[in-house]
């Protein structure tokens, strides 16, 4: 209760099944949000970075619409950076006491003569493939044992076996992808489709920290 009843500092995303279902956390108690507090309806998220990682420009996200910047204003230094920890992110950061403030990435060296700014490139796709893990849940072995053969065929890494808490079987669908965003959205949309379709859950997923 005194947790809930604090100000938020900031938001992030987290995979509290999955962190669950392999001994990570534990659930120590549940609380409701209080009435007012609703998912934050301005945010920030990289807009373009270079080679070395440094972000060139932000994305400012307010609803549907969004803003590219070079430099944030000290309001904006403040926002919530939209991204998904996995647990051994989340600790690193909570041990840190990291604040959205300290992340506010190098802008690029002005030119001289000066120009007239130019219009930041899109983020391009690593070449590196990124390791996902996703989470899927059935009441039975029978039906989680046909999902993990149907999603081994489909070129995932599977793993079966019964979840942590010993009321459902686990089928973890492993990947790797290079478009983060185009080909994660596809494979999740896939997965839960699937999981929908013998009656189970998606419960989310991890991918690897660049």
């Amino acid at each position: 209760m005194v947790l809930v009843a604090r100000p938020e500092v900031y938001f992030t995303f987290y995979p509290v099944g999955a962190a669950v279902s392999q001994g990570l956390v534990e659930i120590a108690g549940e609380h409701p949000v209080p009435r007012g507090e609703v998912f934050p309806a301005v945010y920030r998220r990289e807009g373009a970075s270079n080679r070395e990682g440094r972000v060139l420009a932000w994305l400012i996200c307010d609803g549907t619409k969004e803003t590219l910047v070079r430099e944030l204003s000290e309001e904006q230094r403040h926002l919530s950076i939209a991204s998904i920890w996995n647990h051994e992110a989340l600790v690193h950061y909570l041990t840190q006491e990291w604040r959205p403030e300290q992340d506010i990435g190098v802008p690029p060296e002005p030119r001289v003569p000066a120009a007239p700014p130019e219009e930041p490139k899109a983020e391009q796709p690593t070449d590196k493939p990124r390791h996902v893990r996703h989470y899927l849940y059935f009441a039975t072995a029978r039906v989680g044992k046909a999902v993990a053969a149907q999603l081994a065929t489909q070129g995932y890494e599977v793993t079966s076996r019964e979840s942590a808490d010993g009321k459902n079987w686990l089928v973890l669908a492993e990947h790797h992808i290079r478009d983060a965003e185009q080909s994660l959205d596809s494979a999740r949309e896939a997965l839960a489709r699937v999981a929908r379709e013998h009656s189970g859950e998606y419960d989310g997923y991890e991918i690897e920290v660049s």
